[in-house]
C-alpha cells in the first residue's frame, strides 16, 4: 500500500487551526469579544458621535473571523473514499484531531505522538487499560508504520467510518 502525505495541504493547515481553537474557552472568548465590541461600539457611536463608528467595523471583522472558524475550520474535511487499498491518502483519510497533531507519518514515534493526543485514542487506552509503555516500546521500530496505517484504514472501513481516528490507530 502506498501511503501519501503532503505537508502543504489545505486539510493540514485547517486541522492545525482547529487544534488551536478546539477548546470551548477560546470560542467563548471570541464570542465575548464580538459582543463587547458591539456594545461598546454602539454606545460610543450614540454617546460620542459617528467618529467612533470604527469600533463597529472591528466587530464585523471579529464576526467574519468567527463565521470562518465555525463554518470552514471546525467542519471535518476529507473522507476515506479518496483512498483505495493500493493508495492511502492521509491528508484526506485522517480525522482532524489526528491530522492536526501529526508531524511525521512515516515513523512510529511521529504516529504515536499524534495519536496519544486524540480523544478516541485516550478512550481506547483507558477503556482497555492498555499500558503506554507498550506503545513507547514500539516507537523504535519503523517497520510497523505501514502495517499501522493499513490496519487503521481497514478498521475504519470495517466500521463504516468516514475517517481514520486515533481509536483505530491504537487498535
Amino acid at each position: 500500500m502506498n501511503i501519501v502525505f503532503k505537508k502543504q495541504h489545505p486539510n493540514n493547515s485547517r486541522a492545525k487551526t482547529k487544534r488551536v481553537w478546539h477548546g470551548q474557552f477560546n470560542r467563548t472568548f471570541l464570542k465575548l469579544a464580538i459582543g463587547s465590541t458591539l456594545v461598546s461600539g454602539l454606545a460610543a457611536w450614540i454617546i460620542l458621535g459617528q467618529q467612533w463608528a470604527w469600533v463597529l467595523a472591528i466587530t464585523s471583522v471579529l464576526y467574519v473571523f468567527y463565521e470562518w472558524l465555525t463554518k470552514y475550520v471546525m467542519t471535518e474535511q476529507g473522507t476515506l473514499a479518496t483512498s483505495t487499498d493500493e493508495m492511502l491518502n492521509l491528508n484526506d483519510a485522517l480525522s482532524a484531531d489526528l491530522l492536526g497533531n501529526l508531524k511525521d507519518p512515516f515513523s512510529f514515534e511521529g504516529i504515536w505522538q499524534a495519536t496519544k493526543k486524540s480523544p478516541r485514542a485516550a478512550f481506547m487506552v483507558n477503556r482497555f487499560e492498555l499500558s503506554l509503555f507498550m506503545f513507547e516500546r514500539e516507537a523504535n521500530d519503523d517497520k510497523v508504520v505501514e502495517r499501522v496505517w493499513q490496519e487503521a484504514y481497514r478498521l475504519a472501513k470495517l466500521s463504516n467510518g468516514n475517517r481514520i481516528t486515533g481509536g483505530e490507530v491504537v487498535v
